[in-house]
């Protein structure tokens, strides 16, 4: 009599701790796979002008842009360089802090002959919002206090960005 008490409370709580166990495993979640690289246009002053690069594997990120444009008495160059941090991030948007350096080269001519050559520095910190428009489509919008170095200016500007991410 006494074992079969005994086994019977055995089994009652293996059962009871086995149930938990299981409880415990079957309760993770997939989390949705972020695509880590992205390739578009980038239009704005710290931003750049031109084909875009972002790389973004944890909430730190970096964004790379070039812009090459010629005209028929002009050249216009231009390189930046951004680094992102991800504030707050959803299925379908995200909210990151932006700051980032532009360089801008542009040569022209007067028309008497004469060749003017004009560099631009650029830096600014901000906030974007990104949002994925389609499955690997999304279009960013960057709002910052830029410093122009050749004017010693603060000003505020709208940058916008369009990636395809893979």
């Amino acid at each position: 009599m006494k074992n079969r008490i005994l086994i019977s409370m055995l089994l009652l709580l293996g059962n009871v701790g086995f149930s938990q166990i299981v409880d415990s495993v079957t309760v993770v979640e997939a989390t949705p796979k972020v695509k880590k690289h992205g390739v578009g246009a980038a239009f704005g002053l710290v931003t750049g002008v031109g084909v875009s690069y972002r790389y973004r594997p944890s909430k730190f990120g970096t964004q790379l842009t070039y812009g090459n444009f010629e005209g028929i008495n002009s050249r216009a160059q231009n390189v930046s360089l951004g680094f992102l941090y991800t504030l707050v991030q959803t299925e379908k948007t995200n909210l990151y802090v932006y700051q980032g350096s532009a360089m801008a080269f542009d040569k022209k001519e007067d028309g008497k002959g004469n060749v003017i050559n004009d560099y631009r520095a650029y830096s600014g910190l901000g906030l974007g919002l990104e949002f994925t428009i389609a499955k690997r489509v999304a279009l960013s919008f960057i709002y910052s206090y830029n410093y122009d170095y050749e004017y010693k200016s603060i000003d505020f500007n709208q940058n916008i960005c369009a990636y395809y991410k893979f």
